[in-house]
């Protein structure tokens, strides 16, 4: 896949800034992220393309991801690589925990367990080296999930 320069730039400033929304806000911090970035930019006198071009790329990590650009496929992929990993279960322990803090949300072993399943049989990477490369590892996270779910009877 060739990215140009300019959507190179694009890319890396988005993820600079996709998550900085978190300063602001838990639930809906990509549209802070945006505002941040957007501020950002036009400080720095960057063109509205670029800017719309770096809002869009950062839009698309909401869940569910919906990127409708190369660039912005290959950042929702990198926001979620972990799935395909040796880490996806530490990864997944830290997020469990961010959402008792930041949502209130506890959920059993089971429940938690349940939705990592689910979550994982709906992603699907959308750059090709996430369908090339990272899907095969999610699978094998998604089969160490059915395991465990196995346990339980379910």
């Amino acid at each position: 896949m060739d990215i140009s320069e300019q959507d190179t730039e694009v890319l890396i400033i988005a993820a600079w800034f996709h998550d900085t929304g978190f300063s602001v806000t838990y639930k809906g911090h990509e549209d802070e992220s945006k505002l941040i970035a957007s501020k950002f930019l036009n400080q720095q006198e960057a063109n509205q393309d670029f800017i719309d071009n770096v809002c869009n790329c950062i839009d698309a990590t909401k869940m569910p991801q919906c990127p409708t650009t190369t660039i912005a496929e290959v950042l929702c992929d990198a926001d979620i690589f972990h799935i395909s990993n040796s880490h996806f279960f530490y990864r997944k322990l830290l997020l469990r925990r961010e959402w008792e803090v930041f949502c209130n949300n506890q959920v059993s072993d089971l429940e938690w367990h349940q939705l990592n399943l689910e979550f994982l049989k709906k992603h699907h990477f959308r750059s090709d080296y996430g369908k090339q490369t990272l899907e095969k590892g999610k699978h094998e996270n998604l089969h160490k999930v059915e395991n465990i779910l196995a346990y339980y009877n379910v």
